[in-house]
């Protein structure tokens, strides 16, 4: 009897990739919580001096959004790619 065996890859691989999964669920989080310690917490006290983060937090202007309606008289025709005729709508407009 060898070790070279199918049913012993298999299982050898099943170990192999539980251990990467367990290493990486404990990792992943650790490293997530080095990385916002050290860089990000350093980059926050940067930024927030300056005239770029205090126009993102409070705009001087306001800011408005626009969404288009189409009214497709013709959808079947539209569908088989025959024709291409539609009425634009009004847009609407939201202030935010």
């Amino acid at each position: 009897m060898g070790c070279c065996n199918r049913r012993c890859a298999l299982l050898t691989g099943a170990v192999v990739g539980a251990a990467v999964a367990l290493l990486g669920g404990i990792l992943i989080p650790v490293g997530n919580n080095l990385i916002e310690e050290t860089v990000l917490e350093k980059k926050k006290t940067k930024m927030s001096a300056t005239i770029c983060a205090s126009n993102w937090l409070s705009p001087g202007g306001a800011v408005y959004r626009q969404f288009w309606f189409f009214n497709v008289q013709n959808a079947r025709e539209v569908l088989a790619i025959s024709s291409l005729v539609s009425i634009k709508q009004t847009p609407l407009e939201v202030l935010f």
